[in-house]
C-alpha cells in the first residue's frame, strides 16, 4: 500500500510525513496474476481458501447481505458456517437489509437464516431512528471477530461503506478485530471525480469519508484510509482479491452481477450512478419504480425531444442522452407518465459521470424553472439540504438557481486540486497495480 505522503486537513488533502500503518494485509498465496488473465477471486473466496484460522470456531459478526456470495453462487454464510465451522454467526445487515429488498430509506426486518439455528440477524440500519446507524453494541460484544463481505459501487453516496466504517467504531471501543475481504469497484480503480469538502455540514450518512464523489477505491482500501487517516486504529486485516487490476471493468472480472442493492441492476447503472444520483435530491425521477433505475431520468412535464437536444448540444464527452418516456410503478411520479431521457455511455474511459450529472441537472432546471423543485425532506440523516450532502458543498444550490452552464463549468475547476492529491494520497493495495507484486503482510 501506498499513500502518497498526504494527509487530511481542513477538509482537504495536504502533504505530510507519515508513520507505518498499523494494518495488516494478508497477500495471495499464488502471488500477482498477470493482468491478461480474466479470471478472478474475491477477497471472500480467499478467504475461504487460505485463512479459515482466522475464523474457525468462532462467534463471528458478519456485515454482509445476499449479493455477499461465492463465483459459484454459494452464500457467505453457509461458507463460513461450513468450512470455517464457525460457532456461532451475527449478520448485520446494511440498508436494504440482508435480502436487499427494502427500499432507500426504509425500515428492514430482522429476517432469520433459516437454514441454521447458529444465524442471529441484527439490523446495522434504523430508517426509523438515525440514532441506530450503528450496529448494537451489545452484539458486536458477543463476537470473537468481525468479518465484512459487502460490494460497494465506486460512489460515496453509496451507503454500505458507511456500515462498515460504523462498525469499525464499534469494534474500536470493544477491541474487536475486523477482516474486511475486498471485492472490486465496479466502475473501475483508476479515475476519480469530485470535490471533498470533508468538514461539517456535509459529513452525513452519504459522505462519511474524505473522499470524492467517485473515488476509485476497493471496500478494503476505504477501510484502510478510515482506519489510517481518520484514526479509527482498530485491529484491522485486509484480504486482496485475486487476479483484479485497477483498470478492469466489471465484465473483465468474469464475475456475475448480483445487484448489491434493489436500484442497483446492473454495472452499467453503477457507472451512471454517481451523477443520476443527484436527482434524488430532486422532484425529477431518477427512474426508481422502472427496471432500469439510474439509467433514465425524467419528469411529467418534461418534453423528452427538447431535453434530449438541449443535452446533446453540451457535448459531453463518452455520453449521448435519447428521448425517453417511462412510467415509474412506485416512488417519484408513480403511474404518471414521466418524459425525460435514456444516458448512453458510448466511452467509459472519457465519461465523466460526476460533471455529467450535474450540468445535466442545470439544463433541466433550466428547461422549467417553475416545476423543478430541491428536495425538502430529510435525506440519509443529512444536516443539510439533500443536494448539498451529495455534492459537499451549498455552492452549486446557488449556481443551478442563478447562474450560467459556464460558471458550472468554471466550479468544476476549482476540484483539480482536490482531485490531484486524494488520487496521490488515496491508499493502494500494491497487487490491483498493473505491475504488481505480491502485497506483504504489514503490522505496526
Amino acid at each position: 500500500m501506498a499513500d502518497g505522503g498526504w494527509q487530511m486537513a481542513d477538509g482537504g488533502w495536504q502533504k505530510k510525513r507519515r508513520s507505518p500503518s498499523a494494518i495488516c494485509h494478508l497477500p495471495s498465496p499464488h502471488g500477482a496474476i498477470c493482468a491478461s488473465v480474466r479470471f478472478m477471486r474475491t477477497g471472500l473466496e480467499v478467504l475461504l481458501d487460505h485463512h479459515l484460522d482466522h475464523i474457525r470456531g468462532k462467534r463471528v459478526g458478519f456485515l454482509a447481505n445476499y449479493a455477499s456470495i461465492t463465483s459459484a453462487f454459494r452464500f457467505a454464510l453457509d461458507e463460513l458456517l461450513e468450512r470455517g465451522e464457525c460457532r456461532h454467526i451475527t449478520v448485520f445487515a446494511p440498508e436494504h437489509g440482508f435480502w436487499g429488498d427494502a427500499q432507500y430509506m426504509a425500515a428492514i426486518r430482522e429476517d432469520g437464516w433459516r437454514r441454521s439455528e447458529r444465524v442471529t440477524m441484527v439490523r446495522s440500519y434504523d430508517a426509523d431512528n438515525p440514532r441506530f446507524l450503528s450496529p448494537d453494541p451489545r452484539a458486536v460484544a458477543d463476537c470473537d471477530v468481525l468479518v465484512a463481505d459487502i460490494q460497494d459501487v465506486g460512489a460515496r453516496y453509496y451507503t454500505y461503506a458507511a456500515s462498515l466504517l460504523k462498525l469499525m467504531g464499534v469494534a474500536k471501543d470493544l477491541g474487536v478485530p475486523i477482516i474486511v475481504c475486498d471485492r472490486p469497484n465496479p466502475i473501475g480503480g483508476v479515475l476519480i471525480e469530485g470535490p471533498i469538502n470533508f468538514h461539517e455540514p456535509y459529513i452525513s450518512f452519504v459522505g462519511n469519508l474524505p473522499v470524492p464523489n467517485r473515488h476509485g477505491m476497493t471496500i478494503a482500501e476505504l477501510a484502510i484510509l478510515a482506519n489510517d487517516t481518520m484514526h479509527f486504529d482498530c485491529d484491522l486485516v485486509t484480504i486482496p482479491m485475486e487476479g483484479w487490476r485497477r483498470s478492469m471493468s466489471w465484465d473483465e472480472t468474469g464475475l456475475a452481477w448480483v445487484p448489491p442493492s434493489p436500484n442497483m441492476p446492473s454495472p452499467r447503472a453503477a457507472l451512471l450512478y454517481p451523477g443520476t444520483c443527484f436527482w434524488e435530491a430532486t422532484n425529477i425521477s431518477e427512474a426508481r419504480g422502472t427496471t432500469y433505475p439510474f439509467d433514465a431520468f425524467g419528469a411529467p412535464w418534461l418534453d423528452s425531444f427538447e431535453l434530449s437536444d438541449r443535452l446533446n448540444e453540451l457535448q459531453l464527452e463518452g455520453v449521448l442522452f435519447r428521448p425517453h418516456v417511462f412510467t415509474p410503478t412506485f416512488q417519484k411520479h408513480a403511474k404518471e407518465l414521466c418524459g425525460g431521457v435514456w444516458v448512453h455511455v458510448t466511452d467509459a474511459q472519457k465519461f465523466r459521470p460526476v460533471r455529467a450529472g450535474l450540468l445535466a441537472l442545470k439544463v433541466t432546471r433550466d428547461i422549467n424553472r417553475e416545476k423543478f423543485a430541491w428536495r425538502s425532506s430529510q435525506y440519509e440523516f443529512a444536516h443539510c439540504a439533500a443536494i448539498d450532502a451529495l455534492i459537499r458543498s451549498s455552492r452549486y444550490q446557488l449556481l443551478v438557481e442563478r447562474g450560467t452552464i459556464d460558471d458550472v463549468r468554471e466550479w468544476f475547476t476549482t476540484w483539480e486540486a482536490d482531485e490531484r492529491a486524494f488520487d496521490s494520497a488515496r491508499p493502494r493495495i500494491s497487487d490491483y497495480e498493473q505491475l504488481a507484486t505480491v502485497s506483504n503482510i504489514r503490522t505496526a
